[in-house]
């Protein structure tokens, strides 16, 4: 089977002053069209400060709600950081989610944010921790590309153009569960 990377959805964040480092940015609060990355590359990704971001997702709004997900890989290339923030065009609001047992059921809910260890990696995925955007409109819709913003505690914000798809992979090494398989409406 193959396995591949994917990534989450973010909001446009306002905790950090700094302009967003990016080579290829979205036009803000614009859904765009197809993205550029060609058959190779599900996802999108950049850097900023020592953390990567890899194969950032938006997952289609599903039929009838204004709510959707979206999920990467965060990578250090050095010191330890922590996700503490997502926002993302078209969305009214961003937060960062995780699943948890909980009397023997599994439940969503919403955390303050995503370590990421120095050296190591944080996996945003369906069914574990993931990134999600409210008020979403007008729906994103599949092919579409979407301006995310992912804010870093250390590092500070970076805006990424993810695609917008109706699938979302598995993750890398089977940790995560195809999309729409987790009993929550993303």
């Amino acid at each position: 089977m193959r396995h591949i990377v994917f990534a989450l959805p973010l909001l446009m964040a306002t905790a950090c002053g700094a302009p967003p480092e990016t080579s290829k940015p979205g036009p803000a609060g614009q859904a765009t069209g197809a993205p550029s990355g060609g058959p190779a590359s599900i996802g999108a990704g950049g850097v900023i400060g020592a953390i990567a971001v890899e194969g950032l997702v938006v997952r289609a709004v599903p039929g009838g709600r204004n709510v959707t997900a979206a999920y990467a890989v965060l990578r250090s290339q050095g010191g330890a950081d922590r996700l503490i923030a997502v926002s993302a065009a078209g969305a009214a609001s961003g937060e960062i989610h995780d699943h948890v047992m909980q009397d023997g059921m599994m439940k969503m809910t919403r955390i303050d944010g995503v370590d990421v260890p120095a050296g190591g990696t944080a996996v945003l995925a369906p069914g574990g921790r993931h990134l999600m955007l409210f008020g979403v409109s007008p729906p994103y819709v599949a092919g579409q590309s979407v301006a995310v913003t992912l804010t870093f505690q250390t590092a500070g914000a970076i805006v990424i153009t993810a695609p917008v798809v109706d699938v979302v992979p598995v993750s890398p090494g089977g940790g995560g569960s195809p999309a729409g398989s987790d009993t929550h409406a993303h």
